[in-house]
C-alpha cells in the first residue's frame, strides 16, 4: 500500500499514515505534515524557519514532533521507540521547538512528522491478530490517558481479547485500571477501525490510537505491520510466586538466575534474567543480551514486549511485584500458559539467592 517515493522521502511512519487517511473510515489523522529527508536543516532555518514556525503554531498548542524512518516499522523489524521522538512540545516555546526538530532530523535518513498533539480520554495499541498465540483474536491494550503511557510500559491499562467475527469481548485482563462499558465499547469500535485497515495493508497490523470523548472522536496514531508471530499451547495452570502479561517468543518454560537492574548503564551478566521496573529503548542492549525479560509494568503491546520478540526473549511484563518478590542470583523458572485464550506469564522460585531451594 505504501508508496515508495514516500517511504524515502518522508518514511515508512508517515507513508502508512497517508495510506490510511486516503481511506478514512470513520476515523481520523491528527492534523500536521512532514518535513523530508532531503531537506538540509541549515537550509531551512536560514531561509525557512519563520514560516516552519508559523505552520507548527497552526497546529495548536502542542505538538507531537516524531520521527518517520525510513527503515522504521518493517514488516521484519519495527525499531519500536529507537528514534528519538517528542511529545506535548508547546509551540509557543520556540527553542523547544527548534531543538526537537533539529534532535530528530539529525538521525540518518529520517524525515521529521509534526502533529497537533491529541488530549485523549482513551487510548492504546491494537493488533489484529495476537502476536503471542498466533490466534485469530483482536488484541487491545487500553489506558485512560496518553498513548506514550502504554507503548512506553509505564502503564499496565486494560488487555481485552476480541472475536473477529462477532467483535464479543472473549477474555479480559485487568491491572491497575477496572473496565467499564466505555472502555469495553470504545475497544470495539477500534477493533472495527483496526479490520478495515488490515483488509487494505493485507497483513496483521500494530496501531497506536487515541479517543476523544468530547467529540467522540477516534484518532490513528500509528500503523506498522506484526514483525513475529508465535504460538503457544494450553498449559495447567500451578502457583507462582510472580505473574503477568506473557510474551512466550516460542517458549513454554524457560530458566534462569535473576540480575535486578535499575539503570542500564549498570553492568549485566549476559544470560540473566533482567528484571526492571519498566523498560525504555535505553535498555534495548541490554534486553538483547538477556535469558528473559521481566517487568513490573507494561502490557504485551508496549516498546518492550515488541522489542523482546524481535530479539527472541521470552518476557513477562505488568508483573506488579517482579522487583519486590524476586531477588539477584535466585534461579527461577518462567512458565507460559494460555488461558482463555490469552497469554499468561508466571515466575516460580527454584532456589533462593540466599535461603537455597524452595
Amino acid at each position: 500500500m505504501n508508496n515508495i517515493d514516500d517511504i524515502q522521502h518522508h518514511g515508512a511512519k508517515y507513508s502508512a499514515l497517508k495510506a490510511a487517511a486516503t481511506f478514512g473510515f470513520g476515523f481520523q489523522i491528527p492534523h500536521g505534515f512532514s518535513i523530508s529527508t532531503q531537506v538540509s536543516f541549515t537550509e531551512f532555518k536560514e531561509n525557512h524557519w519563520e514560516s516552519l514556525i508559523n505552520s507548527i503554531e497552526n497546529l495548536g498548542k502542542y505538538v507531537a514532533i516524531r520521527s518517520s524512518a525510513i527503515v522504521e516499522d518493517g514488516s521484519s523489524k519495527s525499531y519500536a521507540g529507537v528514534f528519538k521522538s517528542f511529545v506535548w512540545v508547546p509551540t509557543e516555546d520556540h527553542k523547544a521547538l527548534k531543538e526537537a526538530l533539529v534532535a530528530v532530523h539529525k538521525q540518518n535518513e529520517v524525515a521529521v512528522l509534526v502533529q497537533q498533539m491529541i488530549r485523549a480520554d482513551l487510548s492504546g495499541v491494537i493488533f489484529t491478530k495476537d502476536p503471542d498465540t498466533g490466534l485469530d483474536y483482536l488484541t487491545v491494550n487500553l489506558h485512560r490517558g496518553d498513548c506514550s503511557f502504554i507503548t512506553d510500559g509505564t502503564a499496565d491499562g486494560i488487555e481485552y481479547l476480541i472475536n473477529r467475527e462477532t467483535l464479543e469481548i472473549e477474555d479480559r485482563t485487568v491491572f491497575e485500571e477496572s473496565p467499564d462499558q466505555e472502555t469495553e465499547e470504545v475497544a470495539k469500535q477500534v477493533s472495527v477501525f483496526a479490520l478495515d485497515l488490515e483488509g487494505i495493508f493485507g497483513r496483521p497490523l500494530d496501531i497506536e490510537w487515541a479517543y476523544v470523548r468530547d467529540t467522540e472522536t477516534y484518532y490513528i496514531l500509528q500503523v506498522r505491520p506484526i514483525t513475529v508471530m508465535g504460538s503457544l499451547l494450553e498449559n495447567e495452570e500451578a502457583s507462582y510466586d510472580v505473574t503477568g502479561y506473557g510474551v512466550p517468543c516460542g517458549f513454554s518454560e524457560k530458566e534462569g538466575v535473576v540480575q535486578k537492574m535499575l539503570s542500564p548503564e549498570d553492568n549485566f551478566l549476559e544470560g540473566q534474567i533482567l528484571v526492571v521496573e519498566n523498560t525504555s529503548p535505553k535498555w534495548n542492549n541490554v534486553i538483547a543480551k538477556a535469558g528473559g525479560l521481566i517487568t513490573n509494568h507494561g502490557c504485551r503491546t508496549s516498546h518492550a514486549a515488541i522489542t523482546a520478540r524481535e530479539l527472541g526473549i521470552p518476557s513477562i511484563v505488568g508483573c506488579q511485584n517482579g522487583t519486590s518478590s524476586l531477588e539477584t542470583g535466585d534461579l527461577v523458572k518462567m512458565t507460559f500458559t494460555l488461558k482463555h485464550g490469552s497469554p499468561k506469564g508466571s515466575v516460580k522460585i527454584i532456589q533462593g539467592a540466599h535461603n537455597g531451594p524452595l
